[in-house]
């Protein structure tokens, strides 16, 4: 979830489409970082997009990123139009800081078109900053990624919340969208409807706690010998903008006392295991009757070790008392993103 982001009223996205009552799938495949991006088209140019269900803006690299990567060129687009005498600025928890300018262009989102979408417009050499380095040594999100398309449950003005709520939710026929991430292999998220061929057994939803993110409630959290109650500062959102498990400073502490071996690194995202650790099971108590429980198989990150392994149960960096639900969650649960009704529901993948 962001700590802040900016207000940019007057500007409204803007769509020729009418409503289609329809539905739209798009792969999800795993990019060197491990997050997981879908092909989007601006302007003609073919983009990766990460969906993050941890914020609400949408925002496109224009240019060529740091890593050398190339990404998307206004100037080669006959459908861009610059929006002038307004900044861009959007601030994440985790201490990143994305600024740059807003622009429209038309783009193809799976099966669906739509026209002079609003985003935000950053020159990755000058306009995004961190405080701190990731595992790989660059920002996650300049990793093969030109795009981000915020999908919170939020609802905010018109800018951070132009694309799902106003341009894509009349096209659809339910106010959902799925994802299906295996782990370290290609997968999907869908727009519109729920495909019953993907889970096992009925979904269980939980209601939301507020309507600003995909946030729960939850009684507990359990591995090994530990056992962590709920706090009444603490709070638990589900995000698939999120590589690993984040937990507060003393759950992460006594996490990885459990695995020999483990340190920490000063600014990665993440403590350095041996790279034949056997982690620990984590168990989130949501009700009294309802746990999950995510395999410590599925808590190793699945990019290529660095001065080691590094272990997916972290902490937020400035919201220790945030626990957020990322990417190992999804291993393999199915989830369904309910905005409209403002729950998550979840089950257990089918099994091939």
């Amino acid at each position: 979830m962001p700590a802040q982001g900016g207000s940019l009223k007057s500007l409204q996205a803007r769509t020729d489409l009418a409503g289609g009552g329809g539905s739209t799938v798009m792969p999800a495949v795993p990019t060197t970082h491990g997050l997981y991006a879908s092909p989007l088209t601006v302007g003609g140019q073919q983009l990766q997009v990460v969906l993050d269900a941890g914020s609400t803006p949408t925002y496109i690299f224009e240019g060529t990123a740091p890593n050398g990567s190339k990404s998307y060129e206004p100037g080669q687009s006959n459908t861009f139009e610059p929006v002038l005498n307004h900044n861009f600025s959007y601030y994440y928890d985790t201490g990143e800081v994305v600024q740059g300018t807003y622009g429209r262009d038309d783009m193809t989102f799976g099966s669906v078109a739509l026209a002079e979408q609003l985003f935000g417009l950053i020159n990755p050499q000058r306009g995004v900053s961190v405080n701190k380095t990731f595992a790989h040594g660059d920002p996650k999100f300049l990793y093969g990624i030109d795009a981000i398309i915020g999908v919170s449950a939020a609802e905010t003005d018109a800018m951070y919340n132009s694309f799902l709520r106003r341009s894509l939710q009349p096209l659809l026929a339910e106010a959902v969208f799925t994802v299906d991430f295996p782990y370290a292999a290609t997968g999907s998220i869908e727009f519109g409807a729920v495909d019953t061929s993907k889970f096992s057994g009925p979904l269980t939803y939980l209601n939301l706690t507020t309507s600003l993110a995909y946030t729960v409630a939850q009684k507990a959290i359990t591995f090994g010998n530990h056992t962590f109650p709920w706090a009444a500062d603490q709070s638990c959102t589900f995000d698939t903008g999120s590589t690993s498990l984040y937990l507060t400073q003393e759950m992460v502490t006594a996490y990885y006392q459990d695995v020999p071996g483990a340190y920490p690194v000063a600014n990665v995202d993440g403590y350095v295991v041996p790279c034949d650790s056997v982690l620990p099971n984590v168990t989130i108590q949501f009700t009294e009757t309802f746990p999950v429980t995510v395999s410590g198989q599925d808590l190793m990150l699945p990019y290529p070790p660095v001065q080691g392994c590094v272990g997916a149960v972290a902490v937020r960096s400035l919201s220790a008392s945030i626990i957020n639900v990322g990417q190992p969650f999804f291993y393999s649960q199915f989830m369904v993103f309910d905005w409209g009704g403002l729950r998550v529901g979840m089950a257990p993948k089918t099994v091939a």
